[in-house]
């Protein structure tokens, strides 16, 4: 397990969801693909939550060899869907139907209950991020974690044994893809 006392303090920001922890089902390397633009959990009058789609968006227009292998590695995923390509976006969409145990865990916000090779495949992606990595373990082993974040929040560790999580739920207007209606409706015409 990664040393808990590296976490010198609480991640406070908002950070994407499901880019850290359903993005590594999908993608399996970080540092030698291009990242995408951003990922979404669901998209405005077309995907709900309740659909179990990842939404994965890249900018148009990148020929890098980085872009055409994760590209390669995205499209070979048993949980990909389609590709789509509207003005300047390219949108890659996963179906997790066959994931949904993990799938409800994250909705849930119940990151320590993912599948163990789901977590392991997590901490893989992160693995050339050290500080990024501490964190995410944390929120991956929460029972490793407990006493340290119970000292840097200055509360009895049994409060945080109650709620059994150190990270908070997505936010879903920041995990929902929103497109102007105009090229929504050009992106269905075309499918």
């Amino acid at each position: 397990m990664i040393d808990a006392h590296k976490i010198p303090s609480l991640y406070s920001r908002y950070f994407q969801k499901s880019k850290t922890f359903l993005l590594p089902f999908v993608l399996t390397d970080r540092k030698s693909m291009t990242q995408p633009e951003n990922v979404y959990i669901a998209w405005k009058d077309r995907y709900t939550v309740k659909d179990k789609r990842l939404i994965v968006v890249y900018k148009a227009g990148n020929k890098s060899a980085a872009f055409k292998k994760a590209e390669a590695v995205l499209t070979a995923s048993p949980l990909f869907e389609s590709r789509e390509e509207y003005n300047d976006r390219i949108i890659f969409i996963f179906n997790f139907t066959k994931k949904r145990r993990d799938w409800k865990c994250f909705i849930d916000g119940k990151y320590s209950m993912l599948d163990e090779d789901a977590k392991l495949d997590i901490l893989y992606f992160f693995r050339k991020e050290p500080k990024e990595c501490t964190y995410i373990n944390s929120y991956l082993y929460p029972e490793y974690h407990f006493d340290h974040y119970a000292s840097l929040l200055d509360v009895d560790v049994r409060v945080l044994l109650e709620v059994g999580e150190l990270c908070d739920k997505y936010d879903e207007d920041k995990e929902t893809l929103t497109l102007v209606t105009e090229d929504l409706e050009i992106l269905e015409k075309a499918i």
